[in-house]
């Protein structure tokens, strides 16, 4: 798939352009092995993984390469496989014919939902999981911050028919700087009026992108606005949890990425787009060359 601003024409074959391992994913799912595939036909300001695809090539989407990520998987002592992108809703097809015949770890989908996934369900039929992402409560908002001004009327019909197709789903939702009321607090009402009983993450470890151009999007979080969003979520009785509001616990031995991306915002905070055990030994080295340095 090759992108162009927020158009995109398919092409085949689609490609792996990054493979890691994640501790930061949902309970049960984490320690997560992640597979990227390029493409993408949103244009989201606050994308970090365009960058990476539009960079690497990386390599053929194939039965021999998902055979290795799998055994590797398997070495690292993941619970999970995961889909990402990219947008890997448009691969589902070439997914479901590259994958091993002999996989013994549970699939997990993550997509932007930007197509009707409801109608594909006999290739969803291989993933335990299809993970999605919310990420406006707003259509200004979506407009304003690249994914076009007609975002959320599609966006929940799909939701719904997938859910009632029985499709096993959870939804995130990104927490972004500045928009907790325009946002979040639209999406959490919205669920609980149609979707009420689909479990809810809240990702609050947002990373301003590497060339902001939208003045809110130049921070993280504050400590503050992180505990709105669980105020938020707390008083809306959804069955939620939030994830990236701090390192996570080792699990396992597995080997992460040997390369960190490593993001500082506006107000000096270093922030660490993917967590994996290297990251994770460098913001434990941070962390306490922060305290050695403190009277």
């Amino acid at each position: 798939m090759s992108v162009s601003g927020t158009t995109a024409t398919v092409s085949a074959p689609p490609r792996i352009y990054a493979a890691w391992q994640s501790l930061s994913e949902e309970t049960g799912l984490a320690p997560a092995y992640m597979i990227g595939l390029d493409g993408c036909r949103r244009g989201c300001l606050f994308c970090h993984a365009r960058g990476d695809w539009e960079a690497f090539a990386g390599e053929e989407l194939s039965r021999e390469s998902l055979a290795h990520h799998f055994r590797r998987a398997r070495e690292w002592q993941c619970c999970t496989i995961q889909f990402t992108g990219g947008e890997p809703g448009w691969r589902l097809a070439e997914i479901e014919s590259a994958l091993p015949a002999a996989g013994d770890l549970p699939l997990v989908l993550n997509t932007s939902l930007d197509q009707p996934l409801h109608l594909q369900a006999e290739l969803l039929a291989a993933f335990k999981l299809v993970i999605v992402s919310l990420k406006f409560g707003r259509d200004q908002c979506a407009a304003r911050l690249g994914c076009g001004s007609d975002y959320l009327g599609p966006m929940r019909e799909r939701l719904v028919a997938m859910y009632e197709a029985g499709i096993p789903l959870r939804v995130r939702h990104l927490v972004m700087p500045g928009h907790l009321d325009c946002c979040l607090r639209p999406t959490l009402d919205w669920l609980v009026r149609e979707l009420p009983l689909v479990p809810v993450t809240l990702l609050l470890g947002f990373v301003p992108p590497p060339r902001p151009q939208v003045p809110e999007l130049q921070r993280t979080l504050t400590l503050d606005e992180r505990h709105a969003a669980l105020a938020q979520a707390t008083r809306s009785g959804l069955c939620w949890e939030a994830v990236g509001a701090q390192i996570p616990a080792m699990k396992g031995h597995g080997t992460g990425p040997e390369l960190v991306d490593v993001v500082i915002d506006a107000a000096g905070a270093i922030c660490l787009p993917t967590m994996g055990p290297a990251a994770q030994a460098l913001a434990a080295g941070l962390c306490a060359a922060c305290e050695e340095e403190i009277p």
